[in-house]
């Protein structure tokens, strides 16, 4: 098992424009675990649970953490929602450089 982190859909800035920091801040965090429950779903659906030690979302937002095989990690690319998937260690990287 390894460490992945998928980036999911997120709401247009444009929609959330409209509404006040805490609630776009509401409305962010909602969005993160709905696609949460939608991968839970979608893993069952594609009988990957096995391969599944653990999924959590991430505290930034549009972000979920998923321990998990590499064989599930190549197959969420294509669930619904999933922007991206990256090992953890190659997110972590990356955001050093930008720091």
């Amino acid at each position: 098992m390894r460490d992945f982190v998928v980036e999911v859909e997120r709401p247009a800035s444009a929609e959330l424009a409209a509404y006040s920091r805490a609630e776009r801040y509401r409305r962010l965090r909602a969005n993160t675990e709905a696609h949460r429950t939608q991968l839970e779903t979608w893993l069952e659906t594609e009988d990957l649970c096995s391969e599944v030690a653990g999924m959590r979302a991430g505290t930034g937002f549009n972000l979920i953490f998923v321990e998990c095989t590499p064989n599930v990690a190549a197959k969420l690319v294509r669930a619904p929602g999933v922007v991206d998937v990256l090992p953890a260690g190659e997110l972590e990287a990356g955001l050093q450089s930008v720091i």
